[in-house]
């Protein structure tokens, strides 16, 4: 940041700013593991996550709803408040794990969600106004998250970063979609039945685990939309309720029938939208 300020050229300043922003995406993630690892005083960690969302990166949200019409800001505010309505007592106080554990994938997994947006809003407006700044601003809001596609698609960090680094007339912002997208639907596969495989019914750590891949999914909502023939987003959300409640409530058939509903239709989005020759939940 200090190079770039000292720069001062438009393109140093971009990443400047993108690198305020991946700074503090990378301390909320810190902040609001800390309960979930053992912090005597959870209230403090917590409470600085929730700053730097409401002060910080709760206005990149609004931007991104603004682009597609989602509604990202409840989710993560009501999350955050579950959480805190998880700690028990003074410091040092216990946890409901039911409420903190998935309140902490959804309060840092959702800052994906808007930086998924991010890229694909700016690399679309570089493409459209041949903006070469706006290609830069894309660039570097895909190097906050590209490590989430490491070992699940190597080659399409390097695809995105080839096509955002050169003419942003050339960029193609439906390839890029889809090599996002190919990572964090490999994530969502593997977090729709990981639970189940597992054995972890009736655990918190098997409700985190749903609820992680839960938020996961949200990712991939406007293009499953868009390309699924028969997709119904509301549908597909209540599977994922379903899925949980029949693991909090150690209901394997429930679970069970909710998972394999869920499989089938993240494994169609893979093989039949996204080009995939087999569907996949973990490897590259």
């Amino acid at each position: 940041m200090v190079t770039a300020l000292a720069d001062g050229s438009p393109e140093a300043l971009v990443d400047a700013e993108i690198a305020v922003y991946r700074g503090i995406v990378e301390a909320l993630r810190s902040y609001v593991g800390a309960p979930e690892g053992g912090a005597e005083d959870p209230y403090t960690p917590w409470d600085d996550a929730h700053c730097l969302w409401s002060g910080a990166l709760q206005e990149r949200a609004v931007a991104a709803e603004g682009w597609t019409g989602e509604d990202i800001v409840g989710p993560v505010d009501a999350a955050f408040q579950a959480g805190h309505d998880g700690f028990v007592g003074e410091p040092p106080a216990g946890l409901d794990e039911w409420m903190v554990y998935p309140a902490k994938q959804v309060t840092e997994k959702s800052q994906y969600r808007v930086i998924h947006r991010h890229v694909i809003h700016y690399a679309t407006l570089a493409r459209d106004d041949v903006d070469a700044l706006a290609a830069r601003r894309a660039l570097r809001w895909f190097e906050v998250f590209s490590h989430r596609l490491e070992g699940r698609n190597d080659a399409g960090i390097t695809v995105i970063t080839d096509m955002l680094s050169g003419d942003p007339a050339a960029i193609d912002p439906a390839v890029i979609v889809r090599e996002l997208n190919v990572a964090f639907a490999m994530r969502t596969r593997g977090y729709a039945s990981a639970s189940l495989d597992a054995g972890e019914l009736g655990v918190p750590n098997g409700y985190k685990a749903a609820s992680e891949g839960e938020i996961y999914n949200t990712l991939l909502y406007p293009d499953m939309t868009a390309q699924l023939p028969g997709f119904a987003q509301a549908s597909h959300e209540q599977l994922w309720a379903d899925y949980k409640q029949g693991l909090r409530d150690d209901d394997f058939a429930a679970a069970e029938a909710a998972s394999d509903a869920l499989v089938e239709a993240l494994c169609s989005y893979q093989v039949d939208v996204l080009g995939l020759a087999e569907c996949k939940s973990g490897s590259d």
